[in-house]
Formats: structure tokens, C-alpha cells, sequence
């Protein structure tokens, strides 16, 4: 699980500076990209998913994998240059989400051939830790779903809406539901209890606040969020 200390000191998200070479280019990452990505990232706000955004930083993806863009590029290396100190910071409150991000970036400036999706399908799947013995495929059985769902819970806590999103495009993806750049086909409502799962419990506000440590509090937390309108686990 990747774990962040927060920090009780006042911190605002990363935001990216504009350049003459890139401004236009900038402009729209910072406003498509990285802003709605960190709306609910600040202590006590809601963290909220960003469909389109993660459909923007898709949009990047294939038109890198087109041509090498370098104004596109050139945002792309200014935005890890402004959310470098985040991500190398274990204080900041927005390490976890920074971090990820920046995963992501390198990923678009350096590709292998993995869609990010696949990328991060990969990524959710390695910090749920499941043995070979607990593999689960696409389209689980209610049961296998429903086994996921506090470590889901768990492994989106310390992340604020930038990386609850990319989180839970990647959990959609790996277990077979439409992401959100696809049609909605299949199980809406299970689309819903994930996305439930993943955005519901508020990130920690500070360091040393009560936080939930153990899957048997996951597993409350979501029958709570369920008591109050928000399905969780498959009846």
C-alpha cells in the first residue's frame, strides 16, 4: 500500500507555470489535466472523481503515440519539474498523489508500448498484493468482487482525488468494467459500488489524526457508506 505521512502545515497544490514555447499547450494541461485532478485534495474536502481529466490525459497519451509533439512534451517535463518536490516530500500532504502523477508522466515521455491504463491496472493489482492462489479475473463473481473492496478501500486512502481517479480507472479496467474514456456498458451499478468504494472514505486530514488502520475498519467503513446511500458490496 503506498502510504504518505500528511502534514498539518498549509500547503496548496502543485500548479504549473506557463512558458513562451508551451503556453497554449500549458494552459490546457494545467486546466484540462492537473487542476480538476487535485479539486478535493485539500484537507477536509471531498475526494471526487475526474472522468475528464483522466479522458485529457488519455487524449495526450495517443497523440504522443502519433508523433513526437515537443510542446507537448515540454509540458509534460515542466509538470513533473512542478510536482517533483510533492512527490519527493513524504511530508507533503499531496506526496501520494504527486508521486503517482509523476509515475504517470514519465510513462507518457518515455513509452514501452503498455497503455496507461494497463499501466495502472497493473499498479492497482501489485498494491492489493494478491497471491497467485487469489488471482481475479475480468467480470468476478459478486463473492470475488465484494473480496477487493477494503483493499480497494484501503489502498486509495492517502490519495486525494488525482489519485483515487487514476486508481480507479485502472481497478475498472482490470476487472472489466468500461474506464471512463469508454461506452457505459455492462454493470452500471457495479461501476457505482466501486466508485463508491474508492472515493467514499475521506482521505486523513492531518498527521496524527485518527486514521483507519486494518481491513475489519475498511470493511466497516464501507457497510457505513452504505447506511447512508452509497452501495458498496454486492447483495
Amino acid at each position: 500500500m503506498n502510504v504518505s505521512l500528511s502534514s498539518s502545515r498549509a500547503e496548496r497544490p502543485p500548479t504549473l507555470p506557463s512558458t513562451e514555447n508551451s503556453f497554449e499547450v500549458n494552459d490546457q494541461f494545467q486546466k484540462e489535466v492537473i487542476y480538476p485532478l487535485f479539486r478535493g485534495s485539500l484537507p477536509g474536502e471531498l475526494q471526487t472523481h475526474q472522468p475528464m481529466s483522466w479522458r485529457a490525459l488519455l487524449a495526450i497519451e495517443a497523440q504522443l503515440s502519433k508523433s513526437a509533439d515537443a510542446a507537448t512534451k515540454e509540458t509534460l517535463q515542466e509538470a513533473l519539474k512542478t510536482l517533483q518536490p510533492a512527490a519527493n516530500d513524504p511530508e507533503s500532504y499531496f506526496n501520494a498523489d504527486a508521486s503517482l502523477l509523476c509515475r504517470i508522466i514519465e510513462h507518457l515521455l518515455q513509452p514501452d508500448g503498455v497503455p496507461v491504463k494497463t499501466q495502472l491496472a497493473t499498479l492497482v493489482k501489485s498494491l492489493l498484493r494478491l497471491g497467485d492462489d487469489d488471482a481475479i479475473r475480468q467480470n468476478p463473481a459478486s463473492r470475488e468482487f465484494n473480496s477487493i473492496l477494503p483493499g480497494l478501500a484501503a489502498i486509495s486512502y492517502d490519495y486525494g482525488s488525482a489519485g483515487r481517479t487514476l486508481l480507479f480507472e485502472g481497478a475498472s479496467h482490470w476487472i472489466g468494467l468500461p474506464t471512463s474514456d469508454e461506452a457505459a456498458t455492462g454493470l452500471p451499478d457495479r461501476c457505482e459500488r466501486l466508485r463508491n468504494t474508492m472515493f467514499g472514505i475521506p482521505k486523513p486530514p492531518a498527521q496524527g489524526s485518527e486514521r483507519l488502520e486494518n481491513m475489519w475498519e475498511f470493511d466497516m467503513a464501507l457497510d457505513e457508506l452504505a447506511t447512508k446511500g452509497k452501495p458498496t458490496y454486492e447483495l
